[in-house]
């Protein structure tokens, strides 16, 4: 059908008070009326339920009693001046591959990593340690952030 014809479509069925029946409709019009197209309803996508970032455990646990964070053999710097947690979100490969990436570490980095594996599956725990790192493989960065602020950091 040509682009005239379309048109010419939409022209008489815009100039129509009432919605015409989809008998007397041309076909170019059907299927903005019924919203489908070969059997497929169209309209939104839905939204996928599986995500890509798998929690292991409760991030939230409850610490024990006497617990300090002088305790520990790691330390989370906040940052100088708005005091924000340095836990980031980092995309790479066009957006498809989500990072999470912990920085601002001081003492043993490696301590920190096996703490983490409490809910990050090990796997997706990589340390850089000439830039005293951690990069976790999926967007973790609320449950760091709530993890880290439950420990005191």
């Amino acid at each position: 059908m040509s682009s005239f014809a379309f048109s010419s479509c939409l022209w008489r069925c815009a100039r129509s008070q009432s919605l015409p029946s989809i008998r007397s409709t041309p076909l170019c019009l059907q299927l903005t009326i019924t919203r489908s197209y070969r059997g497929e309803v169209l309209g939104k996508r839905p939204k996928p339920t599986i995500t890509k970032t798998h929690v292991v455990g409760n991030p939230n646990k409850a610490l024990p009693e006497g617990f300090s964070k002088e305790s520990l053999a790691y330390s989370v710097k906040r940052t100088a001046e708005a005091g924000w947690l340095p836990v980031y979100k980092q995309t790479k490969a066009g957006g498809s591959q989500l990072l999470t990436r912990i920085r601002r570490i001081e003492g043993d980095i490696q301590t920190l990593a096996e703490d983490l594996k409490q809910f990050v599956p090990p796997q997706n725990i990589k340390v850089k340690m000439p830039q005293k790192h951690i990069v976790l493989k999926g967007d973790y960065v609320t449950h760091v952030r709530d993890w880290l602020t439950t420990r005191g950091f």
